[in-house]
């Protein structure tokens, strides 16, 4: 079992945190593997919270040290696996075969399951076995789109078979919940029913990919609100992105009454937040490179606004994805300033002036050689996303720059 180190970025203080310290996952594989290899295993299984693509993160290539998503890597530079698992970047890959490996990569939310099948041969002359590894996906299909014959219903996406794709019902457990569903359903109902609040604008989730959105508003007030409440200071501005771009049953929009398992709509992780200290042209370099790969640079009004890139889906080829994640597309409140996008990278924003009420108007002036009071999430202040890094600030220096840092999550 392997973890990424992008883990230490959920730890209070990061790499300076005393208590754990994450390796470099290659490196950690190789040290392992000749200690597993001394036992005799007939077969070896690796399991890695972790990314396939090595360059998913800005930044990062097949040389950096403590790679955050090194699954690629590990199968070619780490001899000895026969499986290799992953779940970390929310893909689901084909069966692929890699230096003899069989790699498989499952979804997110248990849409996909990935599955193994093994078979030994045992040889009475050689006295070892022979392995024969296939590897396959069984997909779930949303049980109210299939007649509701079953809890879950399952299809074998393999394709070393021509056939059409088996069905396979798998229903839940009816002594499990005919023991425990009573109980849950009556914590479900308290988490799902406390009422805490209206909303009286609606909340689209999408209008946050391509501009102004109530949606992130709140998310960044949400912020100032946190900071001023735990630690008593008022911060010049916050850095906030949508942590979500569907909420629950595929919906894009939430709206009127509140209840507190909304909170996991509006604000999908369990971040905690800080206060840490920028200076103006920091604050600039951030949002061009956001920018940056947020948005193409556009010629004329038939290009495409965002900066996309091909999805890899084989069976869809034309298929296009964007470039960042909506969970990285950053913005600043306390800030106004413009995205031209018809500017190349790294002059694509200007910057007015401050904004320190939150309401859209310029009421102080802003200078790059000043330094600013920044509120942003744990993921963020960890070096989640690359942002930092790629203007420089690593999160080994992030502590002298640090204000404050919270002990209660801005869900809550």
């Amino acid at each position: 079992g392997l973890a990424t180190p992008e883990s230490k970025v959920f730890l209070s203080g990061g790499d300076e945190n005393p208590y754990i310290y994450f390796e470099d996952m290659v490196e950690s594989a190789a040290y392992w593997m000749e200690k597993i290899k001394a036992e005799k295993p007939d077969l070896i299984v690796g399991m890695c919270h972790a990314g396939y693509d090595y360059t998913l993160t800005p930044g990062q290539d097949a040389n950096t040290y403590r790679n955050y998503n090194p699954v690629k890597l590990i199968a070619d530079k780490v001899s000895g696996f026969d499986i290799l698992f992953w779940g970390h970047d929310h893909i689901i890959k084909e069966e692929t075969k890699q230096n003899g490996v069989v790699i498989l990569g499952g979804n997110h939310y248990a849409m996909e399951l990935s599955i193994a099948d093994i078979e030994f041969t045992y040889s009475e002359i050689s006295g070892k076995y022979t392995k024969a590894i296939n590897g396959m996906y069984l997909q779930i299909v949303d049980n109210s789109k299939s007649g509701g014959k079953a809890a879950g219903v399952f299809v074998d996406e393999t394709r070393t078979a021509p056939a059409a794709p088996s069905a396979v019902k798998l229903a839940a457990s009816a002594a499990f919940m005919s023991k425990f569903g009573s109980v849950l359903n009556s914590a479900k109902d308290k988490f799902q029913k406390t009422i805490i609040g209206e909303l009286k604008t609606a909340l689209n989730s999408k209008d946050a990919v391509f501009g102004d959105s109530a949606f992130n508003d709140l998310v960044h007030h949400l912020q100032k609100y946190a900071a001023k409440k735990e630690f008593g200071v008022d911060v010049d501005m916050t850095i906030a992105a949508p942590l979500k771009y569907t909420f629950a049953n595929d919906a894009y929009e939430l709206k009127g009454t509140l209840v507190y398992a909304d909170m996991w709509n509006l604000y999908f992780y369990d971040n905690l937040h800080a206060v840490i200290e920028m200076t103006g042209q920091e604050i600039k370099d951030y949002l061009e490179f956001t920018f940056g790969l947020w948005f193409k640079q556009m010629s004329s009004e038939s290009d495409n606004l965002l900066a996309l890139k091909s999805a890899g889906d084989s069976a869809n080829p034309t298929r296009m994805k964007t470039e960042m994640i909506y969970w990285n597309m950053d913005t600043f409140a306390g800030l106004v300033y413009d995205v031209d996008v018809s500017k190349a990278k790294g002059s694509k924003v200007t910057i007015k002036g401050l904004d320190k009420n939150y309401d859209g108007q310029i009421d102080g002036t802003f200078e790059l050689s000043k330094k600013y009071k920044i509120g942003l999430n744990s993921y963020r202040y960890g070096g989640g996303g690359g942002h930092f890094d790629a203007i420089g600030i690593k999160s080994s220096s992030m502590k002298d720059r640090t204000l404050y840092y919270s002990a209660t999550g801005l869900r809550d």
